[in-house]
């Protein structure tokens, strides 16, 4: 287990070194209007639906589309939501009646990080189960992430922390070695 947690925080100092924090990387956020709001793996209808986001779940938006937004999940994976269902966001922090922070203790914050550390377990365990990677290796990555993202954004939305904030949490997690 302790194995597996290092490997998981090493792999996170490398998502964190490429990808800076929110303050600095989110210029431009997608807020949801609505609630089940289905986020895809491609722009379109017919791709597969990776989570449902509530009614002002805020994204990082890395890139656009005529009719969709191409949003970054918690793996590093873009995923895709249709812009009648978004709204583009220049700077969240200009929406007082959306929280912005991550919860204000510390141990609050430590469990966020440890709750999402086992759901994310789960939903590796759960595509090597019904897609074993000795079937189909690349399809079981791609399931596995897919159920990521989906386990990461329910522990968010449990404990009301902005999706957009992930990244802000992984950095303190890996500053005080949780």
């Amino acid at each position: 287990m302790r194995t597996q947690l290092k490997v998981a925080l090493s792999a996170l100092v490398i998502l964190i070194v490429l990808c800076p924090p929110v303050q600095s990387w989110c210029a431009e956020c997608v807020m949801m209007r609505g609630d089940r709001i289905n986020i895809r793996t491609g722009p379109g209808m017919d791709r597969a639906i990776v989570a449902q986001a509530a009614k002002g779940d805020m994204f990082e938006m890395v890139g656009e589309t005529d009719d969709w937004y191409e949003i970054m999940l918690f793996t590093g994976d873009r995923r895709y939501v249709h812009k009648f269902w978004a709204l583009e966001v220049g700077d969240p922090d200009s929406l007082p009646e959306i929280n912005m922070g991550l919860p204000p203790s510390a141990g609050t914050r430590r469990s966020l990080f440890l709750d999402i550390y086992f759901a994310e377990g789960r939903a590796q365990d759960q595509a090597d189960e019904i897609l074993p990677p000795s079937a189909d290796r690349e399809r079981n990555r791609h399931f596995r992430r897919m159920l990521e993202d989906q386990a990461i954004l329910t522990v968010m939305d449990i404990y009301e922390v902005q999706p957009v904030l992930y990244w802000d949490l992984m950095e303190e997690a890996i500053t005080k070695d949780w």
